[in-house]
């Protein structure tokens, strides 16, 4: 029993021990600046200030330390202390930084206003909240200025193309450089003749839920940092992490479920005089609602010492076509980002991903043939018959005279199997080692350096059915590709800042290979 209570009286006091550190931070004119990063030097504990420009850092423990109050545009300060409470900052504004910092993702920092590079940043995070986006091209559609996102296909999982300004076009090489998490990733688009060429792009593998933030860097200027591609443009996704700023977990879950509704309108209208048109309304024998169901979970915390961010998302999206067999996307994503104060000099990041998603299409957009094309055209007798299939003349062929749902009723559209299985993973490794910390000559040295990898397999099925008469293929033939990338890249760099009086300075190499 004795051992019980010593034991209770220890547990009580260490729970004490800890605290909460709070306060605000301003400019010099005593306006609160919002988002001003607040960390606790060392480790990776931290916070950012709120619209009243006040932070708060739970459950660190007594004793001195040391906090770091950085905000663009103006001048860090630093200040040691072992008070927890009105932890009063009033930033200066910095002159010779107006220019606005930015973090690449590779390692290397460039000054907008020296390197002549037009940014643009989306705060993806805040747009998931209130909206469910079935991949990455929704998140940018309107959002960011001088980039203009086009689909390839209007398809579920359709490709995607980036026309950025100042960039070299669209097509093939000239599209801009891709970054996940500081390495370079494939963004290229697959696609058949079987389907009217219409094509899927790979970044529909990347689950928006996860994405933080999305930086696009325009104009030639950001071939100095990422070689000739990014003369085109280069995109730098930033996945969530874990926060530090609580030493309780956070836990979130969260279910959607929407309808997309397909065309239910007539198709075409006519006068009301005689003309030997058919104006039967049969849109919706072509035309169905499209279901989606989204289940999506994260897990995110953190210490001073590990920051984790876990996830899994499910979902599944049917297209808009009567045949849902044939039209659908089901893609499944796991996430883990842990980031690792490894030593009191040496922090360790890990980012991981990895996708399953399954695409079909039907014949569609791009081909004369296809379901789309046909129902523009005007028919000449009636346009399904009473069973609500197509109609044949006496030898049972399909009639073809100005039928504008033929290759449309639900055995056509199943006739041509497209289906495409994309096995994903993307993942990297990096550090951050300040061997100096302590010296006041050196602290500003740091060595970094990442190793990713970026690894695809796509299995590509495509079937014909041979009685449909455009079919050529004889009965149970089938056609499959296989296609298999892999990259990798490897980076590491060398900085040293030094700061003395008014003066700034920072070095930085840094070697790439991919």
């Amino acid at each position: 029993m004795k051992n019980s209570i010593i034991y209770l009286v220890i547990t009580s006091i260490s729970l004490y021990a800890q605290s909460t550190i709070s306060g605000t931070v301003t400019d010099e004119s005593g306006n609160p600046l919002i988002g001003a990063n607040v960390i606790v030097e060392g480790t990776v504990v931290g916070a950012a200030t709120d619209i009243d420009g006040i932070f708060s850092i739970n459950y660190i423990p007594e004793g001195e330390y040391t906090l770091v109050v950085s905000y663009i545009g103006y001048k860090k300060q630093l200040l040691t202390t072992s008070d927890t409470q009105n932890l009063n900052f009033i930033l200066q504004q910095d002159v010779f930084d107006i220019g606005q910092v930015v973090v690449t993702g590779i390692a290397s920092e460039r000054s907008i206003g020296n390197t002549e590079v037009s940014v643009s940043r989306l705060d993806a995070s805040e747009l998931s909240e209130t909206n469910s986006f079935s991949d990455m091209s929704q998140l940018l559609y309107g959002k960011v200025a001088g980039v203009d996102i086009r689909k390839s296909s209007g398809n579920v999982g359709g490709g995607w193309r980036f026309d950025v300004r100042a960039g070299g076009g669209l097509n093939g090489s000239e599209q801009p450089v891709i970054y996940l998490d500081g390495i370079r990733i494939d963004n290229a688009e697959y696609n058949t003749s079987f389907t009217g060429g219409q094509g899927f792009s790979t970044l529909a593998d990347l689950n928006p839920e996860d994405i933080e933030s999305i930086e696009v860097l325009k104009g030639p200027a950001g071939a100095t940092s990422y070689g000739t591609n990014g003369s085109n443009g280069v995109v730098i996704i930033t996945t969530k992490k874990g926060r530090g700023l609580d030493r309780k977990d956070g836990r979130s879950f969260s279910m959607k479920y929407k309808r997309i509704q397909g065309t239910n309108e007539p198709s075409y209208k006519f006068s009301t005089e005689k003309d030997g048109y058919y104006t039967a309304d049969d849109i919706n024998a072509v035309l169905t609602p499209g279901d989606i169901s989204q289940q999506y979970f994260s897990i995110l915390g953190g210490s001073p010492s590990l920051n984790y961010y876990i996830s899994f998302d499910d979902r599944y999206e049917e297209g808009i076509t009567v045949e849902k067999d044939n039209n659908y996307m089901d893609r499944k994503t796991a996430r883990l980002n842990l980031d690792i104060v490894a030593a009191k000099d040496l922090t360790i990041s890990v980012s991981s991903n990895y996708s399953h998603n399954t695409l079909t299409a039907p014949m569609n957009d791009n081909n004369i043939f296809g379901w789309m094309a046909n129902t523009i055209y005007s028919p000449r007798r009636p346009v399904l018959d009473a069973d609500g299939n197509n109609t044949y003349d006496a030898d049972s062929n399909m009639v073809l005279d100005h039928q504008p749902y033929y290759f449309t009723d639900s055995a056509s559209i199943a006739g041509v199997k497209y289906s495409a299985l994309s096995k994903r993973f993307l993942g990297s490794i990096g550090l951050n080692y300040r061997p100096f910390s302590d010296s006041k000559l050196l602290n500003g040295f740091k060595i970094t350096g990442r190793i990713g990898i970026d690894d695809s397999h796509i299995r590509e099925d495509n079937t014909y059915r041979p009685d449909l008469f455009y079919s050529t293929i004889p009965a149970g033939s089938r056609y499959s590709s296989v296609r298999q990338n892999q990259e990798l890249s490897y980076e590491m760099g060398v900085s040293f800042g030094y700061k003395t009086g008014s003066l700034n300075t920072n070095t930085s190499l840094t070697t790439q290979a991919f």
